[in-house]
């Protein structure tokens, strides 16, 4: 894995742990966070998340 990739990992996984606090909290619901998660797997490129699913 590249240090780009593992940047890319980090970051998707910080994403993640964000949108969770924000379901918590109630800011946003279950569709908005999975429209995001969307983008934000397009803009970081994750592999591990990719093996997840």
């Amino acid at each position: 894995m590249t240090d780009i990739q593992v940047k890319n990992e980090i970051n998707y996984k910080k994403s993640v742990l964000v949108l969770e606090r924000l379901l918590r909290f109630g800011l946003i619901t279950k569709e908005q966070a999975e429209k995001i998660d969307v983008l934000n797997r397009k803009s970081f490129s994750p592999l591990l998340a990719q093996l997840c699913d």
